[in-house]
């Protein structure tokens, strides 16, 4: 016990030093990661259907380097990085026109093509519910370089006293 009658009073009981709370990751956002980089193999499958081997083996690189931007961009959304979403989505949309602009030309090769374009068409469009529309979309409304909880002085508002 202290003399100083200014002292905080001591707890007989110590108390462990308070560490924030770090918040979860919500699973829409662990869901459309996965159906992201799923979808990538599936578009990647049905295309070989689609399309003749000469042109298969001419867009090697190109296949690649979608699934290497693919991997890195999955990985920023992951993290919670807005950036990352938007990229996706962009990345997204563009998928889908280039499908449905080429859907009739698929129709003339086999249903293994138009399957995998149909059903890649799908899973886009549920990826985009998760990361837009569904509760993940919170996860992107914080600070993505740390993990901050949603009640911290540093994310609330201060309250005006009148």
């Amino acid at each position: 016990m202290s003399d100083n009658p200014y002292a905080p009073p001591v707890s007989r009981i110590d108390q462990p030093a308070m560490t924030p709370a770090r918040m979860t990751r919500p699973w829409q956002v662990v869901a459309a990661v996965w159906l992201a980089l799923i979808n990538e193999e599936i578009v990647n499958y049905g295309t070989s259907f689609a399309t003749r081997l000469a042109v298969w083996e001419a867009i090697y690189g190109t296949k690649l380097f979608l699934l290497v931007m693919k991997i890195w961009v999955c990985y920023n959304l992951y993290h919670g990085w807005n950036w990352a979403r938007m990229i996706l989505l962009a990345y997204l949309l563009a998928c889908a026109v280039i499908v449905t602009s080429r859907f009739d030309r698929m129709m003339d090769h086999s249903i293994m093509g138009m399957a995998g374009a149909v059903a890649g068409v799908v899973i886009d469009v549920v990826c985009l519910y998760f990361l837009f529309i569904s509760p993940g979309r919170h996860w992107f409304r914080r600070r993505a370089a740390k993990d901050i909880p949603p009640e911290s002085p540093e994310t609330s508002k201060p309250e005006f006293q009148v």
